[in-house]
């Protein structure tokens, strides 16, 4: 009498086994409580995390920022910290690294806590079409995954590129190009990103789109800020 292999069936049961519980450990939603912030399942509603926390994040790389006390820190989908509730502001992972802040400096760390741009910014941002805003020094400037400048400090504000370009300010705004060329001189009272090849602009207290020739398309209807009307 011959014996039925029974390997195959074993190795698929595996593999169901393991997709299934992959798939749930995926589907972690946030939930409230009692004004706090935990964890559960999205499908069968099982609490993974109880409502302990002041606010968490949504999962992204398999982790979420929790936060306690005003201290923030990451947590994966078993609900585990992996990351310590130390950090005074902190961004969600992206391609393997997040922005934190400590003792007043901001700097990006791995998924192992590593430092993989050192703490010396008084602020920074996630990247944008592989470029950081931060500040150092007071001024405003752009640097690279290996922390290097590619736009070097030296502007009053910023805001992160789009479209391969950026608004900055000196006195007023303007927009730079990839490479810190100016493609739209400073003469803007306020200047927004770009989105679909056009932007919203300040000028004359007037608020219009413009397109990047800086041609103007055509002229906004604005509300005044409560303190114009003062």
């Amino acid at each position: 009498m011959k014996t039925k292999n029974t390997l195959p069936s074993l190795i698929c049961i595996l593999i169901v086994f393991f997709l299934v519980n992959s798939t749930l450990a995926q589907n972690v939603e946030r939930y409230y409580a009692e004004g706090k912030c935990g964890y559960r399942n999205s499908v069968t509603k099982q609490i993974v995390v109880n409502a302990i926390y002041d606010f968490g994040s949504d999962f992204k790389e398999g982790a979420a920022i929790i936060v306690l006390q005003n201290k923030r820190g990451f947590i994966d989908t078993t609900g585990k910290i992996v990351i310590p509730l130390k950090y005074d502001d902190a961004g969600q992972f992206n391609d393997g690294i997040a922005c934190v802040s400590l003792n007043g400096k901001y700097g990006f760390i791995d998924q192992d806590e590593k430092t993989v741009i050192p703490f010396l910014y008084d602020f920074a941002d996630d990247f944008h079409q592989k470029k950081c805003r931060v500040k150092f020094n007071g001024k405003y400037g752009f640097i690279n995954k290996n922390a290097e400048w590619v736009i070097e400090p030296i502007y009053e504000d910023a805001l992160n590129f789009s479209e391969n370009c950026a608004a900055v300010k000196n006195n007023k705004w303007g927009y730079i190009d990839a490479a810190g060329k100016i493609i739209i001189d400073f003469q803007y009272q306020r200047a927004f990103p770009f989105e679909g090849k056009i932007a919203t602009v300040l000028i004359n207290n007037e608020q219009w789109t413009i397109d990047l020739q800086n041609r103007k398309i055509k002229k906004n209807e604005r509300k005044k800020e409560p303190w114009e009307n003062e």
